[in-house]
């Protein structure tokens, strides 16, 4: 609970200890809230991506890619790579 509204939130894998439907659920509640307002989710839960209106990609520190979630995707760059291994099965995994 926030005692007044922030200009800028910044969430930092804060969400990635709980079930990926409430990560999702906490996202859009936060977003609905803080519409107005600037939010930085550092974050690998791929489904919340496609939310953002902005996505950064880091690699060793250094901002690789920019973009929307559209954008990246097309790129077949960094973001599209880290994405495909976010969907590949684990092998022996349920």
């Amino acid at each position: 609970v926030f005692l007044n509204k922030p200009s800028v939130l910044v969430l930092d894998e804060t969400l990635a200890a709980l079930e990926p439907a409430l990560q999702a659920n906490i996202f859009n509640t936060i977003l609905g809230k803080y519409r107005d307002e600037t939010c930085i989710f550092v974050t690998d839960f791929m489904p919340l991506h496609r939310k953002a209106d902005r996505i950064i990609v880091l690699d060793k520190g250094r901002i690789v890619e920019d973009g929307s979630y559209a954008q990246l995707s097309r790129q077949k760059g960094h973001y599209h790579h880290l994405y495909q291994l976010d969907s590949v099965p684990i092998a022996g995994g349920a």
